[in-house]
């Protein structure tokens, strides 16, 4: 929930104050009544672009890795490109100005879409919550090949939480997977099942029965900082039973809602 207010608010206050700006810089236009129209007529523009951006933001830059939130510099050229250009080509035929008035409200344009990009990178990505896609499927069925997130980075991690991290290897990829084991726990694998602290640990229903492949042999120590993860689809995880624990250090926040696709929009932690 954290995630998704952080971002609504977000997106609604690019949409209004690059409205209100737009309708200021086309003061030029016509008259009152138009440059209220214009500033009506740009909200809504953006709220379309943003979305169309969003819906085909997976199909033009697919990723190859594990979860990763970064974009290549081609990514932030091309969404550069797309939302600050087309706009103008939409305001001065939509609006029926000359290239000349059409430059005020698109200039606007640029600078609130400038700040709102500054604010992204500079304080929400950092500091409050991060998008990222899962290209692979060790997730399934909770998290299918392609689904966008949300990921919360001041949420206290609850065991069977979706947790973002980075493993204990230099340069390695972000990963995602269900939380099962928290600091100075015991955990042992038999028998298909998983004990914490010599009991046995009723798994969701996600991954129920999937853990046929692991060692029954494995035992692993949990110090006063260290989580244990493990992928829903346990047969092809790659996780903390290859890599050990994860120290808290690494990890990055706690994922709670899926937003993309638009028909699999649910929250991910209640």
């Amino acid at each position: 929930m954290f995630s998704l207010t952080i971002w609504l608010i977000l997106f609604l206050s690019h949409v209004v104050i690059a409205g209100i700006a737009i309708t200021w810089a086309a003061r030029a236009v016509n008259s009152p009544s138009a440059r209220i129209r214009v500033g009506i007529l740009t909200m809504l523009i953006l709220f379309a672009i943003n979305i169309t951006l969003l819906s085909a933001d997976r199909s033009l830059f697919p990723k190859t890795d594990e979860p990763s939130g970064s974009p290549s510099p081609i990514h932030l050229a091309v969404l550069l490109i797309l939302g600050i250009f087309i706009p103008l080509a939409i305001f001065r035929r939509a609006f029926k100005l000359s290239w000349s008035r059409a430059f005020s409200p698109w200039g606007a344009h640029i600078v609130i879409a400038l700040a709102f990009v500054a604010l992204v990178y500079t304080v929400i990505e950092p500091r409050l919550t991060r998008s990222f896609v899962i290209p692979l499927p060790s997730m399934q069925p909770t998290l299918q090949p392609g689904d966008r997130f949300w990921v919360n980075c001041h949420a206290q991690p609850r065991r069977f939480d979706l947790v973002a991290y980075i493993t204990n290897e230099s340069g390695s990829p972000i990963f995602i997977k269900r939380l099962v084991g928290l600091p100075n726990e015991h955990l042992r694998f038999w028998n298909n099942q998983l004990y914490v602290n010599d009991q046995p640990l009723q798994l969701p229903p996600a991954m129920h029965g999937r853990l046929t492949f692991t060692n029954d042999f494995q035992r692993f120590e949990l110090g006063p900082n260290d989580f244990f993860l493990i992928g829903d689809d346990c047969e092809r995880s790659f996780d903390s039973r290859m890599t050990g624990p994860v120290d808290r250090s690494k990890l990055i926040g706690v994922a709670d809602f899926l937003y993309f696709p638009l028909n699999r929009i649910k929250f991910l932690r209640h």
